[in-house]
């Protein structure tokens, strides 16, 4: 009978550290390269990525303390060479690649971050031209950057004195490559700036190879250069190096010997255009004089014509304005003279005028009413006090009076004419003047 081997059961957590130990004791030290893909960088300043090729991939951890010693930006797409150590993240079971360096493949690390960062400082504006600040013509002190030991300080004084004795250089030491360089650089332009007087800043330095120029070609001289309120001219290496300090400076100078013939001009050069300018600013000022001089006659001559031209204008004016008031006062009393006029009419037809002229006619119509009234009413009372006298000699009454007497039929109440209109015995009534009889007629005679 076969005895079977003991039955070993492992939990995750064991298994993942065992295959944890067994890569890291197999591949403390690799070198890796492939296409980055999948860059990312979180709050914590570690950067994670995906390093691929065509068949394989594996992850990638970049940790922050790493990743400030890289001289390029790693971007997705870039083809790069890692060095460091696989491990595996046991939270998930898979193993990724931990690296301590990175570099462009094909390209050195320095000359992928030389491109990269004069690609973004140009986008930025940087080195454009409009920014550019002109040098002084004769500047009164020129600050230099510089090894005190280098022979770039030594080139670039000796050019400055030979060409003008008086000028005043002020010389800034400062390391000019390795660690820390740049950041000295910065400083010395950032504290020249701060002192009065200064009228250009010079960054001076021999030649070197690319990784010695170095200090030229990081971002934080660059912005020192670029907020420096003085001019500032980058002298730099040989003719042929170019650095990212050369891009942003106001001026490049090839050489530091360059750099001091473009500052300092020469004082012969300066004495002969002095003196050239002088002569032709004496023979401007003789040819502006008598020019001058000739504008001035004529200034003289047409001012004249001018003068007269005015008093002939004035006097125009003045008659034209006598003229002009003259009329106006002729208007002004026609106006007047209307003006009385209908105000005279406008009492005239006053409603006050009006009412005191009606009664007026009123009172002299009363008065001529009340006279033919009068009259009338005196006529009318003679003409019946007339017929009044003469109703009262018609008046049967009045005759009665005098003693007369109307006998009538009665009660016929005919008047009797005549004898032959009664019979004996007829009843009469006699009206007298006053009362009446009642008789009976006894005897008829002729």
């Amino acid at each position: 009978m076969i005895e079977r081997p003991e039955k070993k059961v492992l939990t995750v957590s064991a298994l993942t550290q065992s295959i944890k130990f067994l890569v890291e004791a197999n591949f403390p030290f690799v070198w890796v390269e492939g296409e980055i893909s999948n860059l990312r960088e979180i709050s914590s300043g570690t950067t994670y990525f995906t390093l691929k090729d065509e068949t394989a991939q594996i992850s990638v951890v970049l940790f922050k303390i790493n990743r400030r010693y890289l001289r390029f930006q790693p971007e997705d797409g870039m083809y790069v060479v890692c060095q460091g150590r696989v491990s595996v993240y046991e939270a998930r079971g898979e193993y990724q690649l931990i690296i301590d360096h990175m570099e462009p493949r094909g390209v050195g690390a320095l000359q992928q971050a030389f491109l990269q960062l004069k690609e973004r400082l140009e986008k930025e504006g940087l080195f454009a031209a409009e920014r550019k600040k002109k040098l002084p013509l004769l500047p009164d002190r020129i600050a230099v950057i510089s090894s005190i030991t280098g022979a770039a300080l030594y080139d670039f004084l000796r050019t400055a004195c030979a060409r003008f004795a008086n000028v005043s250089i002020l010389v800034y030491p400062a390391r000019m490559q390795g660690e820390g360089a740049a950041k000295e650089m910065a400083e010395a332009i950032l504290g020249l700036n701060r002192l009065k007087g200064i009228d250009v800043i010079v960054l001076a330095r021999g030649g070197g190879s690319f990784e010695d120029l170095w200090a030229f070609n990081e971002e934080i001289l660059a912005r020192a250069i670029s907020a420096s309120k003085i001019p500032v001219v980058s002298a730099v290496g040989h003719e042929i190096d170019f650095t990212i300090a050369d891009f942003v400076a106001d001026v490049r100078a090839a050489t530091p010997t360059a750099a001091a013939e473009l500052v300092v001009p020469r004082k012969d050069d300066l004495s002969y255009k002095i003196d050239m300018l002088q002569l032709r600013l004496t023979r401007a000022a003789g040819r502006e004089h008598a020019l001058f001089k000739e504008r001035l006659a004529h200034f003289i001559t047409r001012l004249a014509r001018v003068r007269s031209r005015i008093q002939d204008g004035r006097l125009k004016v003045d008659t034209f304005y006598l003229e002009m008031r003259h009329n106006l006062l002729s208007q002004i009393q026609g106006l007047r003279r209307l003006l009385d006029s209908y105000s005279l009419r406008l009492g005239e037809r006053h409603p006050r005028e009006q009412v005191r002229t009606a009664r007026f006619k009123v009172d002299v119509l009363k008065r001529e009413l009340e006279v033919k009234t009068g009259q009338h009413l005196a006529q009318q009372g003679a003409s019946f006090r007339e017929l009044a006298t003469r109703l009262e000699g018609a008046n049967p009454m009045a005759i009665l009076g005098r003693g007369y007497s109307i006998t009538e039929l009665w009660p016929d109440g005919k008047i009797l004419r005549d004898t032959k209109d009664v019979a004996i015995d007829s009843p009469v009534r006699v009206r007298l003047s006053k009362g009446k009889l009642f008789c009976r007629v006894e005897k008829v005679t002729e």
